[in-house]
This record gives structure tokens, sequence and C-alpha cells, in this order.
């Protein structure tokens, strides 16, 4: 596996942010390194299925694996059809050896996704924080739609404390994730322009302390540091390694 200039599907990158002039699409190319780098981590043999939670108009993690040469399946999970209609693009773009699968549906209605495959989510955690906890008088559309009310947004739930959000997302990561799990966060474009760094901090912690709660319970959880981002990589526990390893084959899925 190469990750310099000849890594496979970097060219094809390049021309993709032409053809959209995306700018200074390098440390774009950088982040999407570092996941085919993490995935390893997690998972040195990839198993048969990744599963994106809110893939959205990213596709940080779809050329990650065709760095890695896979050859399984993505599934890209997300409630906005025209987002997944993207992803179905660029996969189509790019041609890689892994096929994708479409699932327009609400991550949360992803009840399980099975053990035999790894379960990733790109800048995805804010977004789950988002969806859980509304604020009055401010919707998730307008708050994403202006920096000036994302940032009240974001200082009213990082008043509500780690403790409180870390309290609510522990058993929906439980309930519907026993499969090894993969989530990044680090300052988006959007964030570093208009001075969002308090946001970026919040979630960060909240994701440690989420690393704690997932450990305590039986779900061995690092957090890792790599540059700017930070990385929660939760393991499978001592009944889904179990499950993993039956004879027959089967996963929940």
């Amino acid at each position: 596996m190469t990750m310099g200039p000849a890594a496979p599907g970097r060219e094809a990158f390049y021309r993709l942010c032409e053809l959209v002039d995306y700018s200074d699409p390098a440390p774009m190319w950088s982040r999407i390194c570092a996941w085919s780098e993490m995935l390893r981590r997690v998972g040195p043999n990839l198993p048969p299925r990744i599963v994106e939670l809110g893939s959205g108009y990213s596709f940080k993690i779809l050329f990650a694996l065709n760095i890695l040469e896979y050859s399984g399946e993505l599934e890209v999970v997300d409630i906005d059809v025209d987002s997944l209609d993207a992803q179905a693009q660029v996969h189509r773009f790019l041609g890689p050896g892994f096929s994708l699968k479409i699932s327009p549906q609400d991550v949360l209605e992803r009840r399980s996704v099975g053990l035999i495959c790894i379960v990733a989510g790109n800048h995805f955690v804010d977004d789950l924080i988002a969806d859980q906890f509304s604020v009055r008088g401010l919707s998730y559309d307008d708050a994403y739609s202006d920096p000036d009310l994302h940032r009240r947004y974001w200082s009213e739930i990082v008043a509500l404390g780690e403790e409180e959000i870390v309290r609510h997302l522990a058993p929906i990561v439980l309930g519907r994730c026993h499969a090894p799990l993969l989530l990044n966060n680090y300052a988006s474009r959007f964030e570093q322009a208009h001075g969002l760094e308090e946001k970026v901090h919040f979630i960060n912690s909240v994701m440690d302390r989420l690393a704690e709660r997932l450990t305590t319970a039986g779900h061995p959880t690092e957090i890792l540091a790599r540059g700017g981002d930070v990385w929660l990589c939760k393991g499978r526990g001592p009944i889904e390694q179990q499950s993993a390893r039956a004879p027959s084959g089967r996963s929940e899925g």
C-alpha cells in the first residue's frame, strides 16, 4: 500500500477537485490517507463490509478504501438522498474494486449493523449531538447555514456539559453498534474560518469521555491523536469477539 503520489485514486481525486472547483485539496487528501491508515489499524484484515454513518457529501472513506484496494462492500447511510446520489456518482467516477450500497435512512434507525464489519463516521459526532439535543428557537438547518447562529447553537449545547451529552450518547452507541467503530473529529474548513475552536474542543472532550464509558462497559475503546485530528477507536468486547469467530460465520445484520 502506497500513500505517495502513486497512491491508488490520488490522480482521480485531484481531477475531481478540479472538476468541482475545490481549492486547496491537499489537506483533504492528507485526511483521506489518515483514514486509510486508521481503517487498517482497526481492521488489519478488512471485513467484507464497511458501514459509514452520516456519509453526507464527504467522500474521504470512499477514497481511503480505494487506497487500501478494498474489495468488499461500502454501505453509506444517510437520510439525505441527494448526498447519497453524490456518493454513487463519485463511486462511479473513481471505479474502485469495491461495491457501494446506498441506505437512505436515519442512522439511528439502523438498529444493527452486524459483527463482521467496521462502522465508521467522518466528523460524525457533532452531527449526532446536534440531532439529539435541540436548542429552543433555533432549528438545525438555520444553525448550520449561518456562522453566528452556529456559534450560538453550540454555545447552548456546550452549556449542557460533557457528562449529560455522554450519558445520552453511550447507550445509543452500545445499542446499535457491536462491531469495531471508528469516528474522527477535526476542525473543518467552516469551523476554522469562523473561529469555532470551542466547539471542536468540546467534541473532542465528549469523545474522550465516551471512550471511557464504552471501555467500562466492556468495549475496549481508545482515543488517538494524529496531528489536529482526534480518533475514537472501539474494538469488540469479549462477547462480540466470540460471536465474530462463530463457526457459522453468520452476522446479525
